[in-house]
């Protein structure tokens, strides 16, 4: 079972509408309350992996996974999603190899993503099921 997958079916599992771009390529975020008339927020999102929607007013995660390749794009990604939306009370959420956590932390230290400190979990523990939000 992919990563994707096991986000989706963690989500589920506890309760929230579950929103990934391959999966859902018809529903669009622009149709949620919460990203309405944040039409920069949603093209941002498009690019993430997973969202988690409680209801009609909560988002409690947007998912990215980050390869080596996508670091700095994931983490940009991620901090400009939450810089366009109000501050809900959501979690951003990475999901990394294990081999580049230490790459991951260093980008976070650069003045430009002072401000954004998104969950950071590996890929193993996603697959040991040793993460939680």
């Amino acid at each position: 079972m992919n990563i994707q997958t096991k986000l989706a079916q963690r989500g589920v599992l506890l309760g929230y509408r579950i929103w990934q771009p391959k999966r859902n390529s018809s529903f669009s975020l622009r149709n949620e309350k919460l990203f309405f008339a944040y039409p920069e927020a949603v093209e941002e999102a498009t690019h993430v992996d997973c969202i988690w929607f409680k209801g009609e007013k909560e988002m409690p995660a947007i998912i990215k996974i980050c390869t080596k390749k996508t670091i700095i794009e994931s983490l940009y990604r991620l901090s400009n999603l939450k810089f366009s939306l109000p501050s809900y009370f959501t979690d951003f959420v990475l999901i990394v190899p294990d081999a580049i956590v230490k790459e991951i932390k260093k980008e976070l230290d650069k003045p430009i993503l002072n401000n954004f400190s998104p969950k950071i979990y590996t890929f193993s523990e996603i697959e040991l099921n040793n993460w939680a939000l």
